[in-house]
């Protein structure tokens, strides 16, 4: 992930690109009002300190394997 100053001289703009980023905008586009749907990555991370329920696998455009979602 690149996050700053992006751009030309002409146009600059600060904002973040990159797998990750493209990765949770997918995941986003996802979700229901009121939901909220992390990675298994992120679920590792904070398994200990929040309530999930396995929500499925979602084949995101760009990747070749499902990504596992969980629910909060």
């Amino acid at each position: 992930m690149v996050v700053g100053n992006i751009g030309s001289y002409l146009r600059v703009d600060y904002t973040a690109i990159g797998d990750n980023v493209n990765t949770a905008a997918r995941i986003e586009s996802n979700t229901q009002p009121n939901q909220v749907l992390v990675s298994e990555a992120t679920y590792e991370l904070t398994k200990a300190y929040f309530e999930y329920n396995f929500a499925g696998e979602k084949l995101m455009k760009g990747k070749s394997v499902p990504l596992k979602l969980y629910e909060c």
